[in-house]
């Protein structure tokens, strides 16, 4: 947070300045593949079986959370 002076007020007020980071974007980790079976249920509690069926039910209601394209497949 950054301060300056407010030409209109006195010397002793200051504004508050906010200023923003970049948003930054990562490369999202193919959990299927870097993991074998056994690191894949330690992690997720769930077997890749079990999350391919469940993909399979849901992905038409998944919506994007984003505008970004491909959001949901990286």
């Amino acid at each position: 947070m950054l301060f300056s002076s407010s030409s209109s007020s006195s010397s002793s007020e200051y504004e508050e300045i906010f200023v923003r980071r970049r948003k930054l974007y990562r490369q999202r980790r193919p959990c299927f593949d870097m993991y074998d079976d056994l690191e894949f249920f330690d992690r997720f509690r769930l077997t890749k079986n079990t999350v391919e069926n469940l993909l399979q039910k849901i992905e038409g209601t998944i919506a994007l959370p984003t505008n970004r394209v491909d959001a949901l497949n990286q």
